[in-house]
């Protein structure tokens, strides 16, 4: 059951990607967001997160998996063998 949750948080992780990188392309001219994890937490609470866990999650909490898990994925060297969303997921599922 955890990896079917990890595999649909992982999958609404790349939607929220894409659809953040619409976002900064249209609404804010190609600028970085330096807001991105708030934006990905209220994107995937708004868009069945709460369904895949069982429970509603708040968007801080997700925010706070969110900057954490990039944060240590940014620090890690070697670069970790599982991708970033892969590593959410997983984070999410399992919390």
């Amino acid at each position: 059951m955890t990896d079917d949750r990890a595999d649909a948080i992982r999958q609404l992780l790349v939607r929220a990607e894409a659809a953040h990188g619409a976002y900064e392309a249209n609404e804010l001219a190609g600028r970085y967001d330096e807001a991105w994890p708030r934006w990905y937490a209220r994107f995937m609470v708004d868009n069945g997160l709460g369904g895949t866990l069982g429970r509603e999650p708040s968007v801080d909490d997700v925010e706070r998996v969110l900057s954490s898990s990039w944060a240590e994925s940014e620090a890690s060297s070697p670069t970790p063998a599982e991708s970033w969303p892969a590593l959410v997921a997983e984070r999410l599922a399992s919390a």
